[in-house]
């Protein structure tokens, strides 16, 4: 079924079958000196913003809509501290998710090899991976709130381009214009002030390089959790929200990207489906997983 709000959510249930189809936002920022824009694969609903001034960014997002049936953003909200600190048993649901994802966010990116990275919130390094595989990357800089999953992902990549720490997204522990790529995979609404992070993603990238991030659009009900989290508010039983999620919105993500002095706006949605054997399958995964 498919919402007449635009979005790409689709779930199908069958005896032999469970189906998953979720919607992010993508957030592709490149920088550059003396206001030379450079030209990006964004598809749709692209939007310019110049200003010669300020360095040329594209951000690539997608359209949302707002919690349905008269819902305010505080009424999904629960006082719950969402916590990640299982590696090994984080991977088969929400590893899987990210690398799904990963796969269309960095052929859109289209980055060159041999650069120097930063993934910022890496979890259990399952999006890590996908760059030092299929980017060639000189160097990666890994860094999450979470020791349980920098040890899972320590163990998951041993090279001596790739280091995994403990650190805090806003205040990344770089010096400025480090790297030549920054991104965020699935964190940007878990960074309890996204103006700070994005501030610091700035920082830390050469003039030229490329700022990045993707997002769950939570709100347009793209959770890979939203079959049960839609009963669960039939129920009126509230459900942990991360704490930043209004940043899943279109507008709130071109605000904060805006207001950075980051400037060519574009728009892009990217789908992805899993397909599960069954939904005690998806039940399972989805309970078992650390959060």
């Amino acid at each position: 079924r498919r919402c007449s709000s635009g979005s790409n959510r689709e779930t199908r249930r069958s005896n032999r079958n469970t189906r998953r189809s979720n919607r992010y936002t993508a957030l592709l920022s490149v920088r550059q000196l003396l206001g030379r824009g450079r030209a990006c694969s964004g598809e749709t609903q692209n939007h310019h913003y110049r200003k010669p001034t300020h360095p040329h960014i594209a951000n690539i997002s997608a359209p949302t809509q707002q919690a349905s049936l008269g819902e305010t953003m505080e009424d999904r909200r629960v006082e719950q501290e969402i916590k990640f600190q299982d590696g090994e048993s984080y991977e088969p649901w929400m590893g899987v998710w990210t690398q799904l994802v990963g796969d269309q966010f960095l052929d859109w990116l289209s980055p060159e090899t041999a650069k120097t990275w930063l993934d910022i919130g890496c979890g259990n390094g399952a999006f890590t991976e996908q760059i030092y595989k299929q980017q060639d990357p000189s160097e990666i800089q890994a860094i999450d709130p979470s020791s349980e999953q920098i040890d899972f992902a320590s163990k998951r990549i041993v090279s001596e381009k790739v280091s995994f720490q403990v650190g805090d997204a806003m205040n990344l522990e770089f010096e400025a214009d480090r790297f030549d790529y920054a991104t965020m995979a699935l964190v940007l609404f878990f960074v309890p002030d996204p103006e700070v992070g994005v501030s610091e993603m700035i920082r830390v990238v050469k003039p030229g390089g490329v700022i990045s991030a993707y997002v769950w659009d939570i709100f347009g009900g793209g959770l890979p959790m939203e079959p049960i989290n839609a009963q669960l508010r039939v129920l009126d039983i509230p459900h942990p929200v991360a704490p930043s999620a209004e940043v899943s919105g279109i507008d709130s993500l071109e605000s904060i990207w805006l207001e950075a002095g980051l400037k060519e706006v574009e728009v892009k949605q990217i789908s992805v489906d899993r397909n599960f054997e069954n939904f005690e399958q998806f039940w399972n995964l989805s309970h078992n997983s650390p959060s």
